[in-house]
Order: C-alpha cells, then structure tokens, then sequence
C-alpha cells in the first residue's frame, strides 16, 4: 500500500496514465461509429479528470446539525440553522475568491442573490419561502474556504423523515456523490430512517466513501464523549449488517458494508462550540468541539480520496466500456456474418424462383384450364337458343316485310343483350373463380420466393424493387379493366332482297348466328390465351426487374460485408488486446493503490 507524501504524486501520475487509455478507448469506439452511451460515459469520466470536481453531500435525518455541521467547516455561519426544520433545497458550497451567491431554478433561470438573504431562499421557515424553495433546483454558493479550494463542492440537503418531497430531492442527488457525511445525534442516535439511509448509500452503486460525524457532543460530559462514539459505530455496523443479512440475494451488499463499515471514520463533534470559538478565538473551547481534528483529517482524507476515487472511477469505466466494445464489434462481426448469408440466401431463392415460376404459373393455370374452357363452351349453347328464338318469333303471319325485319330486329337486339350482359356476366365471375384458384397457389411460391428475399435484401441494402401490382389486385378489378370479348352479327340477319319464305329467312337468320356465336367463342378462347400471357408477362417483367436491380447490388454488397468483416476482425483483435492490457494495468493499479 503506498502511503505518506508520495501518495498525491502517485495519484497524479496514474490518472495522467488512465486519462490516456480513456482518450484511447473513445477513439476506438468513434472510429467504429458504435457505443454512442459509452462514448458519453467515457467523456464524463475524462471530463472529471480534467475537473477532477468531488462532491460531499451532507445528509441526515432533520435536525440532525447538518447546516450547523457545513457553517463550521467553513468558519462562518453562512447556511440558516433553526431548532424547527430548516433547509428546503440543496445547497452547493464551492470555491470561490468572493462569497457570492447563484440561484439555479428548475425551469433552467439563473439569478444572482445577495449572500445575506440565502435564508430567503434556501429554507421553508415561511410559506412565501416554502413556495419560493419549491421552484428552486439549487442553490450554489461560492466562498473562500480552503477545504473546497481543491474542486470539492459541498453539498447541504434536506433532512429525511421531513416530508416526502424532501426525502425525494436528497435522495435523487446520490446518484451523483462522491463522499457522504452522514450526521447522527449524539443524543437520538441511529434511528430506522438513519439506518435505511446506510442500507441506501451501501446498495448505491456509485458511493464508497461513508464518513459518520455524531453532532451535539456538547450535550454530552467529556469523559462520556468516547464510549458514546464507540457505542453508535457498533450500533451502526450492527444494525445495517443484519439488515442486510435479512435481504436475499444482498451477499454483493453485505460484502460491499463490512468493507465500508469496517473501514468507516467516524468523528464526533460539536458545530455550536467551533463557531462559537471561532467568534470569540476561545482555545479552550476549539478543543472541547473536537473540532480542530476532524477538520484537519477531513481536509487530509478528502484529498486523498479525491485522487483515489477518479482512479477508481476510471478504472471502473476501463472495465466495463472495454467489455462493452469488445462485446460491440463481436455483435457487429455476427451481423455483417449474418446479413452476407442473408443475402446470399435471397439470392439463391431469387435464383431458383427466377427458373421455375414461368412453369409454376403456366402449372397454376393449366389446372383452372379445363374449366375456363367449360365456361367458354357455354357460349356455343348460344346457337340453339338464338336460333329457337327467332323461329319462334317469326311463327306467327305477319302482314308487310317491314313489319317482318321489325321483329328480327328487335330479337337480334333481345339476342346481343342476353350474349353481352348476362352470359358474358356469368361467364366473367366463372371465368374470375377460376383464375383466383390458379393464382392462389402462385401468389405463395411468388411470396416465398420473391417478396421475402426482395424484403431482405431491402432491409440490408434499401433498395426498392418495383413490383408487378397486378398480383397484389383483387382479381376482378383487374379483369375489369379489359376488353372482354362482345357479341356481334357478322353480316344482316335480313336478306338484301325481300322474302316471305320463313324456311328460308330463318336458315339465313341461323347461317349469320352460327358465324357470329362461333366468332365470340373464338374471341373468349383467345382472351384465354392473351389474360393468361398478360400475367405471364407481368411475372417477367418483375423477375427482370429485380434481377437487373438487386442482384448485382446484392452480389457487391456480400463482398463489401465480407471485406468489413475482415478488417472487423483484425481490428478487433489488435483492439482487444490493446484494451486488454489497458485493463490489467488498472486492475495492477487498483492492487497497488489498495483502491
């Protein structure tokens, strides 16, 4: 353990070497664009060593002699002290050439304060004080004190067990406390909110340091000042010892006390008499406060622990951000790993898809086939039902031929009507079932082994392939959109030269309806054909396109991930060692320093 004068220098030269791997390791992490929280937190911990600010909360049950216990540490009662609960804020006292005074509200306002006036703001003696405490985040106070002169801010609190929102305010500022002072009474000593609090300081990851300054030892004979200190450090170790026994899964915490407590400085003193003293320059009772020496101590180990406690923090930040990194670039290996074979993968699917889906959908449609063309068939029907139709119309005698062609006028309109709306209707929904059937079994091998792979690719690379729209339609609207198939006469059903022979008219009449059913049924065998190549060719078309985009995109982005890799890999191994041997020089430190 290194002790005596040498231990300041001895400091100073190991933060100057942690301050370097600090400033490495931060290099590394921005190099490889990774660890942005630790990055900050490393900044923090460099930050410090160039602030090398230290921070001791005063903390304590109210009424407990904390401002009191601040006032003489700085020779002068500058902080409110009163027998009823005083301090509603944290108070910071820091170094400065002149007593001065800022106010830090919540809402981010700033405002300078007479020093005079701090009980104004800083207590909730009044309501108008209590109201203007509440907006009040801190107040910090510059003073020429020598025990700050070295960055050591401290810091008064509110008492606990006052109200809950000042147990909250102490509470929250623990988080950010290099030292604590806790304050106990002399003459109430230890009670179960004291007790609570050690418990708290102890489970804090971040504090270490618990110094215990029992107040009011003027209420106390001299020749039982002694065994009064030496009662409450028992009880104190005792009675946070078997606290912590009682939780489960606290050995981290038990451990973590006894190495606390059983190092523990414990002073008692008296504020009352130190100030009076200082007042009246009373020797006799400078040495009756045992003041004098727990000042002198608290200056001398304050100032040892400064050092210690940034070594320890930076040792604690070398650890752990260098487990971090190392874990970092390993997860960023496993994903450039995972993302080449992911694409590589895609690729393959692609690849297969590309030679099969023609057949797939040719397949797909071959199956509805038969029945499409069942559905077409019904138009030849047709033939027998016009031809039934004008026979019956031309039965019965008429008189001129004008009225004659009348009639076969308007059958043959009866007849285009019954052809175009209600046959090409039922034909349409048929001919729609069938070519859902056909394309519900492409759709998944097109999910499977386009969409899929295309998504991946995207979420690796970002590109964006135009897909065929068509496939993701209902399939009656884009039926709709084309021109089926109409009924038309081929040529007059009416003769060019006036008969009244009926055998004769009718046999002409079905000569034009067998030509022009026959021409339809003709017209759906070859929308038949055209619908099916029109989706054949919106297939390819996509295939083309993705082809043309992604796969050359894809292939150069499977050797770039492999080449990031590689050098992911070399540089991490150098890195890792590098941050390896970084860590074993702060763990050698840490034994050294018995930090």
């Amino acid at each position: 353990m290194i002790t005596g004068v040498n231990m300041i220098g001895n400091y100073n030269n190991t933060i100057f070497e942690l301050y370097g791997y600090l400033v490495q390791l931060r290099e590394l992490f921005r190099t490889h664009a990774i660890g942005a929280d630790e990055i900050q937190r490393i900044e923090s911990t460099i930050q410090l060593i160039q602030s090398r600010n230290f921070n001791v909360a005063v903390v304590g049950e109210f009424k407990r002699g904390k401002s009191s216990l601040i006032n003489a540490i700085l020779g002068l009662k500058i902080l409110p002290s009163d027998v009823t609960p005083a301090t509603a804020t944290i108070n910071r006292i820091t170094y400065g050439t002149e007593p001065s005074m800022t106010i830090h509200y919540h809402d981010g306002s700033v405002e300078a304060a007479e020093l005079d006036n701090i009980a104004d703001y800083v207590t909730k003696l009044t309501d108008e004080g209590e109201k203007r405490a509440a907006l009040i985040k801190e107040a910090v106070i510059k003073y020429p004190t020598v025990i700050c002169q070295n960055h050591v801010d401290i810091i008064d609190t509110p008492g606990l067990n006052d109200n809950p929102e000042m147990t909250r305010v102490t509470l929250d500022l623990l988080t950010n406390i290099d030292v604590v002072l806790v304050t106990i009474s002399a003459i109430a000593p230890f009670s179960q909110v004291e007790k609570d609090l050690v418990c708290r300081l102890i489970k804090s990851e971040n504090i270490e340091n618990i110094v215990f300054v029992i107040t009011f030892m003027d209420q106390l004979d001299e020749d039982e000042q002694d065994k009064m200190i030496s009662f409450i450090h028992k009880r104190v170790c005792a009675s946070v010892l078997q606290s912590l026994d009682n939780e489960s899964g606290s050995e981290e915490f038990k451990e973590k006390s006894r190495r606390v407590l059983d190092n523990a400085r414990i002073y008692g003193v008296s504020s009352f008499l130190a100030l009076k003293s200082f007042v009246s320059n009373n020797r006799e009772m400078l040495r009756q406060s045992r003041f004098e020496a727990f000042k002198n101590e608290l200056y001398e180990w304050l100032t040892s622990k400064q050092g210690a406690n940034i070594i320890a923090k930076a040792i604690k930040v070398l650890r752990s951000s260098g487990g971090v990194f190392t874990e970092t670039c390993q997860q960023r290996i496993n994903e450039l790993e995972i993302e080449e074979q992911l694409l590589l993968d895609s690729l393959s699917v692609i690849k297969d898809y590309t030679a099969s889906y023609e057949k797939e959908l040719n397949e797909a449609f071959q199956k509805s086939e038969k029945y499409l063309l069942l559905c077409i068939s019904n138009i030849n029907g047709l033939k027998k039902l016009f031809s039934y139709l004008f026979t019956e119309a031309n039965r019965d005698p008429v008189g001129t031929w004008q009225e004659r062609a009348d009639i076969v006028n308007a059958e043959a309109r009866k007849c285009l009507a019954l052809a175009n709306n209600d046959y090409s209707g039922i034909i349409l929904n048929q001919w729609v079932a069938a070519f859902v059937e056909a394309l519900g079994s492409f759709t998944e091998l097109r999910r499977k082994g386009l969409l899929i792979p295309l998504n991946n690719i995207k979420q690796i690379t970002g590109l964006e392939v135009k897909l065929a729209e068509c496939f993701e339609r209902d399939v009656m609207d884009t039926l709709a959109g084309f021109d089926l198939p109409k009924l038309k006469w081929t040529a007059p059903l009416l003769p060019d030269i006036p008969t009244t022979n009926k055998k004769e008219l009718i046999k002409g009449i079905n000569r034009v309806v067998d030509l022009s059913v026959g021409k339809v049924f003709e017209d759906w065998n070859r929308f038949l054909i055209s619908s099916k190549n029109w989706w054949l060719s919106h297939a390819r078309q996509e295939v083309l396109s993705s082809n043309s985009q992604c796969i050359a995109l894809a292939a150069s982005t499977v050797e770039e991930k492999e080449r990031q890799g590689i050098l992911l890999k070399s540089s991490l191994e150098k890195q890792s060692q590098m941050i390896g041997e970084m860590i074993a020089r702060a763990e050698k430190i840490s034994e050294e320093l018995y930090i």
